[in-house]
């Protein structure tokens, strides 16, 4: 039997999901704020590299359209790097000793070095690399305990990439109502993930577009119901973010156009924040 505790875990949805590291990382300047090297992974070997923004000129911009520089300096994050499968207990302990003596050193993180990335508690993030590039530079700090606010990275959702082109085409999406959210400032569709061969729902989402004011909507938009994919004409994608161990997901569009006759007789509708 199909439960509802089964419908709410979309971990499947996991796999559409990836993190920008590049483009977070971008404008930031970086240093060592502790080293832990003897640390294990799930009983594997690894080594943590705790490392505070200096500086971060990288300009953001939210999906109210505020403007932000800044906004993560002085915040932590977790680089890891793990050992090899091939790499003998020696080669791997010289390693260690290497980035031990990393303390305070301004580092760099190269593209290629890259290898994966983990967002924990909604918005701690640890990203996976082979290497790490580090200058003679030392960063003069306070030897304090790094606190759990110092992790919690601002506006880390707009920086996880989803393949929703792909999500769209894989899946089975149905709109089974909408509503107004936060106050009348978000038309929230209510999805599900279908499938048809097996008749079970999959999983359970939100999506959620911004307008001027839900109240003075077309009314049809209340009786919104049916397939994605036959109801939709086009639409214009943000992100995606998840919460509650990955139990509670919602897809932010900046517009949906919907076919003719769907809320208009005869003419597309576009639901967005801007008079179309």
């Amino acid at each position: 039997m199909n439960t509802i505790k089964d419908v709410n875990r979309m971990k499947f949805m996991k796999q559409y999901q990836s993190i920008d590291v590049p483009s977070f990382i971008e404008g930031k300047t970086l240093y060592v704020e502790q080293v832990k090297p003897n640390s294990k992974v799930r009983g594997w070997d690894c080594i943590k590299i705790d490392v505070r923004i200096m500086a971060d000129e990288k300009e953001i911009q939210t999906s109210q359209g505020e403007h932000y520089k800044g906004l993560n300096t002085d915040k932590v994050f977790t680089l890891r790097i793990d050992k090899r499968e091939d790499e003998d207990e020696y080669d791997f302990y010289n390693r260690k000793q290497h980035y031990q003596d990393l303390q305070n050193r301004i580092v760099t993180i190269e593209d290629d070095y890259i290898t994966d990335a983990y967002i924990y508690n909604l918005n701690h993030l640890t990203i996976g690399i082979t290497k790490l590039d580090y200058s003679s530079d030392v960063v003069e700090s306070e030897d304090e305990k790094i606190s759990n606010q110092s992790r919690q990275i601002n506006h880390l959702n707009l920086f996880i990439t989803f393949d929703v082109e792909r999500f769209l085409e894989e899946n089975n999406i149905m709109i089974l109502c909408c509503h107004a959210y936060q106050g009348q400032k978000v038309a929230r569709l209510n999805a599900m993930v279908v499938d048809y061969e097996s008749k079970k729902v999959k999983g359970y989402f939100f999506i959620d577009v911004y307008v001027k004011n839900f109240d003075e909507l077309p009314s049809k938009v209340l009786q919104l119901r049916g397939d994605f994919s036959k109801l939709v004409e086009d639409y214009q994608y943000r992100y995606t973010v998840s919460a509650k161990n990955d139990t509670y997901w919602k897809m932010i569009f900046e517009s949906i156009t919907f076919k003719p006759n769907t809320i208009l007789p005869e003419e597309s509708y576009t639901l967005t924040i801007t008079d179309k």
